[in-house]
């Protein structure tokens, strides 16, 4: 079997594994894919100030976005945007002092990224439930939102690529060439197993990142409570003292009024004089 006669099988076997693979991916990733991800409290003046990162990391447009999200304090003014072109539009008037809210933002093309924020009454110590979420609901035209990285069509790509590179090398090569193809083969292998590496290690990384969060909050708490015993401890301390000094001057007997020069000079007239 010559060159030619090998080429004209392999190529279209290697074509049609590519289409089929293609018409697997394309349908999965070429929609929108709306990411959503919350942002912490910061201080405004007597307000607090929380953000809303929206990012399209789809292949398509994703419209009539929805958002509903609720507050543990009441809203001081009404959501806004960082752009003009995409506000955030409520159903309804907005009224200071709600803390629940609604609307819609009409489109985000793909690589897209919204900020949305939102102004809450008080400042950060002062709310309770700060680092609880306070997105309900994201949804859009054909799904929902979600948090975190979506999943890399490129990494199917490249397992698909190996595969049809080990499946048409194998049809290309004779006997003597079959060690090739199986290098080859194990390769595709290697890179996906290096690829689900780097997933892993950049989950162990994520959650290394949260502990540290979480244990930087829960000793910001303690040192907190602790600030407050103390000062707690402090006035008890100075209550005491105080009461410990009116009970003091309660108690001592306070000297005699000194005489007057007409109570001197009446007391000298009453002393008898002494006789020479």
């Amino acid at each position: 079997m010559n060159v030619r006669t090998i080429s004209k099988i392999a190529v279209p076997l290697v074509v049609a594994i590519l289409s089929f693979v293609g018409g697997l991916i394309v349908p999965v990733f070429n929609r929108p894919d709306l990411r959503y991800e919350e942002g912490a409290y910061y201080r405004a003046g007597d307000t607090s100030v929380v953000s809303l990162k929206l990012e399209n990391m789809g292949l398509q447009d994703a419209d009539d976005i929805t958002l509903q999200a609720e507050f543990p304090k009441p809203l001081a003014q009404a959501p806004q945007t960082n752009t003009e072109s995409r506000p955030f539009v409520s159903p309804s008037a907005f009224k200071p002092g709600q803390e629940k809210v609604a609307g819609k933002i009409d489109r985000l093309v793909p690589g897209q990224v919204l900020y949305v924020y939102f102004t809450v009454q008080g400042d950060p110590g002062s709310l309770p439930q700060s680092r609880k979420s306070f997105v309900s609901e994201v949804t859009y035209k054909g799904g929902m939102g979600k948090t975190g990285r979506p999943f890399s069509p490129w990494n199917l790509v490249l397992l698909a690529a190996a595969t049809a590179v080990g499946i048409g090398t194998g049809s290309l090569v004779s006997r003597y060439t079959l060690k090739t193809a199986r290098s080859l083969t194990d390769q595709g292998k290697a890179l996906l197993k290096d690829v689900q590496g780097l997933h892993e290690r950049a989950d162990q990384k994520m959650k290394v990142a949260e502990q540290a969060a979480k244990e930087a909050a829960e000793l910001q708490e303690k040192f907190k409570k602790d600030s407050e015993q103390l000062a707690k401890t402090v006035g008890e301390v100075e209550k005491l003292k105080q009461q410990w000094e009116d009970k003091v001057a309660a108690t001592s007997v306070p000297p005699p009024p000194a005489p007057t020069a007409d109570e001197a000079e009446k007391k000298a007239q009453k002393r008898p004089s002494r006789k020479g």
